[in-house]
């Protein structure tokens, strides 16, 4: 559900109501707890098992499950697999040059 939709446009206004604030407030309090949940699922590097938590404050905490880390583990790993393998094929990083037209006289 988008933070825009008129579903949530009316929830925003009935926990306005019930703690006697102003809506946009209540808007802006629920938009940077999910600019922190973002923040933080930019850092995850699965290529190093790095996969923080996202704890947001008197809500909840949230972490990925073992079945997505093993999951984005094998990804990275295959990523990583297929670039090795091209490399290997191209031993030779001459062939892949482009020439400059230069002839260097080895005589």
């Amino acid at each position: 559900m988008d933070i825009q939709s008129k579903q949530i446009d009316r929830l925003f206004q009935q926990i306005a109501a019930k703690h006697g604030i102003n809506k946009n407030t209540v808007r802006m309090i629920v938009s940077t707890q999910f600019e922190v949940v973002k923040d933080t699922m930019k850092k995850v590097d699965s290529y190093n098992n790095f996969f923080p938590y996202v704890r947001l404050p008197y809500f909840c905490c949230f972490k990925v499950k073992n079945g997505k880390k093993e999951f984005f583990k094998r990804k990275s790993k295959k990523i990583i697999d297929d670039v090795y393998s091209q490399s290997e094929h191209s031993n030779d990083r001459a062939e892949d040059a482009p020439t400059s037209g230069i002839q260097k006289d080895l005589g």
